[in-house]
This record gives C-alpha cells, structure tokens and sequence, in this order.
C-alpha cells in the first residue's frame, strides 16, 4: 500500500505526518498491515512553517526550506521523528531549487540513502 507525505502539508509542524505516523501505528499494532506491506514516501523542499522561520518578518530562513545538503538532512531527520519511522521507502524533491545546485542537491539525496534514511529518491 503507498503512503505519501510531505513536511508541508497539513501546515505549521508537520501535521500530516504526524497523523500519517499515527494512521501507520494503528495499523501496524492491529495487525491490519506490517512495514513491508507499506511503501512510504515523503516530500523535502518547503520545510513545515514552524519556529524555523524569521519571527519578524515571516519568511523562512535560508536553511529551513530548500534542496540544499543541510535541509534535505534535517528535514528528513524531522519527518522520520514526526511518523515514528527508522526509514521511507522513497523521498521526492518537492519542487526544484534554483538557489542549489543539482550536484548539491544529487549528493543530499545520496546521503540520506548511504545513512539508510530512505531506500529511493
């Protein structure tokens, strides 16, 4: 069965993966399913509009939204935590990122692999 989430939608904190990981738990502890039967993907680009962002002006700071190394190690770190998971199955870029080189963002996507964070990109 895929699952697909993003750290953007449901707005400020993550929300849909926090419900997804719920959802995955429930069914995980009920029977209904096991990890293998599932393949979940996530979406890295917008960051998810929390305490991230310039407080006085609103707009997201230069490491928290983006392709960048930085944020597509973080922000998978802060996905997995908000599901409950060791690992995706898959993880897209959202959206390309002109301010990041493709290099850049091709050795991000490759880090979180090699560190068994997702199996795909």
């Amino acid at each position: 069965m895929p699952v697909l989430a993003a750290e953007i939608y449901g707005g400020a904190g993550g929300v849909s993966e926090r419900l997804m990981g719920e959802a995955i738990q429930m069914g995980l502890d009920t029977g209904i399913w096991t990890r293998k039967d599932l393949v979940i993907s996530t979406k890295l680009y917008f960051g998810t509009g929390g305490f991230t962002r310039d407080l006085s002006t609103s707009r997201p700071t230069p490491n928290s939204i983006g392709l960048s190394r930085k944020h597509l190690y973080e922000g998978m770190r802060e996905s997995l935590e908000r599901m409950g998971l060791e690992y995706v199955d898959l993880v897209f870029c959202h959206r390309p990122d002109p301010r990041v080189e493709i290099e850049e963002t091709v050795r991000g996507m490759n880090f979180l692999i090699d560190r068994g964070l997702a199996f795909c990109k």
